[in-house]
């Protein structure tokens, strides 16, 4: 649908902007959990793998029902 409506070139360079500001980011996620973004897949960015405070790695692709609610404003923030 993105390239029948919207400008692929656009929408190439904003997917890209969000992936690098995701990047390192620490996040809050909807199951309670807080951890950082250790790395962005091609597609979808927005399911990331997070690296939680335990030290643990959740892939949010395999876990769907599991959500980025708030993302952290410099990685100074502590988990």
């Amino acid at each position: 649908q993105m390239y029948d409506q919207l400008d692929p070139d656009l929408c190439l360079t904003f997917l890209n902007n969000i992936k690098s500001s995701l990047s390192n980011s620490i996040v809050s996620l909807s199951n309670g959990q807080r951890g950082e973004v250790v790395y962005l897949h091609a597609v979808p960015t927005i399911r990331p793998i997070i690296k939680l405070v335990d030290g643990t790695f959740l892939d949010l692709i395999n876990n769907k029902e599991i959500g980025i609610l708030d993302v952290a404003n410099t990685k100074r923030e502590q988990l």
